[in-house]
């Protein structure tokens, strides 16, 4: 079996997806937690798609790699492939998540991808390549790093804030923009003994309201999908789905659509 492979290393955790490279269907995915050591993610993500699927250096065609931790993705660092002639392509993770969301739902021309540390506005054309996009990766308000920053003050587990939210009865107007004002504001909230449930409901329309003001002057098309780690927070595709005034969808594993993208955009490379 030939198979492409495709890692982005993102922020939060780094994600692996094998596409066969004949049929191009994926085979397999995984996504560990990233952290201080990227490398070493990498290749323990690597062991374990590789080890399940019994495969060895010589049934990769080729290794595509995106994410902020891409530099990281080299035959030097990656032990599987230290004796191997395997081509490595890197790739800007727009095009990326552009390719990947479009593989999965290839009706949709826009996407709305939030990741850990950053946040994009996709436009994509009728072959999944990105054509024009917004980016906000100076701040980490509109991102997951705001939820989880969120979740700590909170003293909860983020997989629970979504849940939570669903039970507000009002909504708080959240003026901080910024995640380091935005926390001294949390906390008066809840010293003023505003429901949790408010307060997550809140910062989740906030972020959703940064996102379109991101698109500005930007013709979104519809349908539009909504991809990244964030996307599995049902509220928030239901906020979106309000101020877009569009159905947003959302494929079953949202986090993996930046390695699927290399995946796919390395195989193409390696046949050219």
């Amino acid at each position: 079996m030939r198979v492409s492979l495709g890692i982005d290393c993102g922020s939060r955790t780094v994600k692996a997806v094998l596409i066969d490279c004949i049929t191009k269907e994926i085979i397999d995915y995984y996504i560990v937690e990233n952290g201080l050591f990227p490398i070493k993610n990498i290749n323990r993500l690597i062991n374990m798609i590789m080890d399940k699927n019994n495969l060895n250096s010589s049934n990769i065609m080729a290794i595509g790699g995106t994410g902020y931790g891409r530099n990281s993705i080299s035959l030097a660092n990656l032990e599987r492939f230290i004796d191997s002639q395997v081509p490595i392509y890197k790739f800007s993770e727009i095009i990326c998540h552009g390719k990947g969301s479009y593989y999965l739902l290839p009706n949709c021309k826009t996407i709305i991808d939030i990741g850990g540390q950053d946040s994009k506005v996709i436009m994509v054309n009728n072959n999944g390549k990105a054509i024009d996009f917004v980016m906000n990766d100076k701040c980490a308000a509109g991102t997951g790093r705001f939820l989880e920053k969120l979740a700590q003050i909170l003293e909860l587990g983020i997989e629970e804030l979504d849940s939570l939210a669903l039970n507000h009865d009002r909504v708080i107007t959240i003026s901080s923009t910024c995640v380091v004002f935005a926390e001294s504001e949390i906390i008066g909230l809840l010293a003023n003994e505003e429901k949790a449930e408010n307060i997550i409901y809140s910062i989740y329309l906030s972020i959703a309201k940064r996102i379109l003001s991101q698109t500005g002057t930007m013709e979104i098309s519809k349908p539009i999908s909504f991809v990244g780690g964030v996307a599995h927070h049902k509220t928030i595709k239901q906020i979106f789905a309000e101020l877009f005034e569009s159905e947003i969808f959302t494929p079953e594993n949202p986090s993996i659509t930046g390695a699927l993208g290399s995946a796919l955009l390395a195989l193409e490379s390696n046949q050219r």
